[in-house]
């Protein structure tokens, strides 16, 4: 019985090779068939039985087969009898045969997408994406082949902002999402920009944004940097560390300015101030929360200011906190509400309708923030907290800006 059962299975197996082996000489075979139907030393060629031959060879694993059908309904070898038919299936035909590795089936998917001929809706994102990955497998990768990969990033690119610009933001999220997939950096900080906005196509999903706005921003796009910062400080420390130094770079120029944006001041100390943003310098955050809260009036920065003259004298990292971490937080979970009404550069870009209605960020839990602030300003001594502060050590710590009601 079970010499029976091993037998049978032998079989199974026996046969399935047999299967495979007759598929892999049939498709050459049938592949060669449509070659012989196309050229016929007596009477005029059969293209109906070679289209046929030729996809019986793809469907067999020749992709070259796609290719050669697609080149018979491009040229109206065989026809339905509507060119725009023909077209698009010829397009089809050759987008199946890149998928499945053929060399000149992506060539030809690409220059359909590229050119449009009726019946094919231009698509230079796709059109990319198949002379892309004929370069990466071409033998010659000769200028010529890389001038396309280059002419069609830079059509895409104008073709997705003239999308954004008439309201197809779908069209252009797609169009943006795959030119920054092939490093444009452009289209990352468009891409990072409908990310970060709450009325993109797909929904806001700030995390996400920072990858492409980060390239962007390392690539010199201008108002990246900004954005990236800014939405850094909206995510929180769960932004990671390497978002969290591309912030402080960025808020660090803007603070120590001849005319300093205050905010971006506060921005530093804070970045530091929270341990998983992996900064966490002692004298930074002492220096920028003074700057912001004597020089800028920021209510916040006072707050931290205020808490870093109360740890004064313990060495750095031996405070601990109710949340486990080294340097304390003055404000609980405040993080959202901080940061809210600075995540302004994708918020007012959503303002100016350019990503459809208008919208803009707000903290995700604002009211416990809020209410621990207003406490802790209700109790504070500020002439205490100036004396304190004095001790610190900076340029910002004797004075106070004139007109500041912290003071």
């Amino acid at each position: 019985m079970r010499f029976r059962y091993l037998t049978g299975l032998a079989a199974l197996f026996l046969g399935l090779a047999l299967t495979a082996s007759a598929q892999q000489a049939e498709g050459p075979s049938q592949l060669a068939q449509g070659d012989a139907y196309l050229a016929r030393a007596s009477g005029p060629a059969d293209f109906e039985a070679a289209y046929v031959a030729y996809l019986d060879a793809a469907d067999a694993g020749i992709s070259i087969g796609y290719a050669r059908a697609g080149r018979m309904k491009e040229t109206g070898q065989v026809t339905t009898g509507d060119r725009t038919d023909d077209n698009f299936e010829a397009a089809m035909l050759y987008t199946m045969g890149a998928e499945e590795g053929c060399y000149t089936c992506m060539l030809e998917a690409a220059r359909m997408y590229d050119t449009a001929p009726n019946g094919v809706e231009r698509n230079l994102s796709q059109a990319l994406v198949w002379y892309s990955k004929a370069y990466e497998i071409s033998f010659t990768k000769s200028d010529a082949e890389f001038a396309n990969i280059k002419r069609v990033s830079s059509e895409g690119y104008d073709m997705a902002v003239g999308e954004m610009q008439a309201g197809n933001h779908w069209e252009a999220y797609h169009q943006f999402k795959t030119l920054c997939d092939f490093k444009g950096p452009g289209a990352c900080y468009f891409l990072g920009m409908y990310l970060g906005a709450g009325n993109s196509p797909y929904g806001q999903d700030v995390p996400a944004s920072l990858a492409p706005l980060a390239f962007a921003c390392d690539q010199g796009v201008p108002n990246a940097c900004k954005v990236h910062a800014d939405l850094t400080g909206f995510v929180g420390p769960s932004a990671g560390r390497s978002n969290g130094y591309r912030a402080e770079r960025y808020f660090k120029p803007v603070c120590d300015s001849d005319n300093p944006d205050y905010d971006a001041c506060f921005n530093v100390a804070w970045l530091n101030y929270y341990t998983d943003y992996g900064l966490n310098d002692w004298e930074t955050i002492r220096t920028y929360s003074v700057k912001a809260c004597f020089d800028g009036g920021v209510p916040l920065s006072c707050n931290l200011a205020m808490k870093m003259a109360q740890m004064l004298g313990p060495p750095p990292g031996s405070v601990p906190t109710e949340s486990g971490g080294n340097w304390g937080r003055s404000v609980d979970n405040a993080i959202g509400g901080i940061f809210a009404a600075l995540a302004s550069g994708a918020g007012a870009y959503a303002q100016s309708d350019s990503m459809g209605t208008s919208g803009s960020y707000s903290s995700a839990n604002p009211g416990s923030s809020t209410g621990n602030v207003a406490a802790w300003q209700a109790s504070r001594d500020w002439n205490e907290a100036r004396r304190a502060t004095a001790n610190i050590g900076t340029v910002y710590s004797s004075s106070c800006r004139p007109g500041n009601s912290y003071c």
